[in-house]
């Protein structure tokens, strides 16, 4: 499979991990579902939404769509608005603060 995740778990670089839990999935978008005979779960028709083949309405795009609307309805994830704030502000400094983590390693090395 083509999926990797850059952030496993958001409240490991975010600040106030210990006041929400997120996490954040970035997909390729490249792999073929059909062609791998895999994931009949993705290539035959879904009961639970009418018929529905996730590789062929969505494409490459269908696992993230099938993550997405089964966890919505199976178990129901939903950020609270405090929680989603906290990790935007987390967020907004993390190109900065890799950076700082990165120059600091290349002194210590030095």
């Amino acid at each position: 499979m083509e999926i990797q995740s850059q952030a496993p778990l958001l409240t490991q670089v975010c600040p106030y991990q210990h006041r929400c839990m997120a996490s954040a999935l970035c997909l390729l978008g490249k792999f073929d579902w059909a062609r791998s005979g895999k994931f009949p779960s993705f290539t035959e028709p879904s009961e639970g939404y009418h018929g529905l083949v996730f590789s062929e309405t969505f494409g490459n795009s269908a696992f993230a769509v099938k993550l997405r609307v089964e966890l919505l309805r199976d178990i129901g994830p939903a950020l609270n608005p405090f929680g989603a704030f906290l990790l935007i502000q987390g967020l907004e400094t993390l190109s900065l603060r890799g950076q700082r983590h990165s120059d600091n390693a290349l002194e210590l090395a030095k």
